[in-house]
């Protein structure tokens, strides 16, 4: 049976307390950022932004060509340089 999507989780250390996690669905040669937080009380050392960066990198090395932020418009995906994408929807009635 052949894989069709996996899920990736990614947990930022400070020693040995977690400071950051992100959970990336993979599929065919697309990484989707699907969840990620920090612990607040380390946010002067960016957490959020290592453990994106981090996740950016595992993808490139894993040879998928694209890192999905999905949809909304929160200001730290054009950082990341995130475009908007038009969704569209498809209905059939028989």
């Amino acid at each position: 049976m052949k894989q069709a999507s996996a899920i990736e989780l990614f947990t930022l250390y400070l020693q040995e307390a977690p400071i950051a996690s992100l959970a990336a669905l993979r599929q065919h040669v697309v990484m989707y950022y699907y969840i990620g937080g920090f612990d607040p009380d380390y946010s002067r050392f960016g957490p959020g932004n290592l453990i994106i960066s981090e996740s950016i990198e595992f993808a490139r090395k894993a040879g998928l060509y694209a890192f999905d932020f999905l949809r909304g418009r929160e200001p730290y995906k054009y950082k990341w340089g995130a475009e908007d994408q038009a969704t569209c929807i498809r209905k059939i009635w028989r």
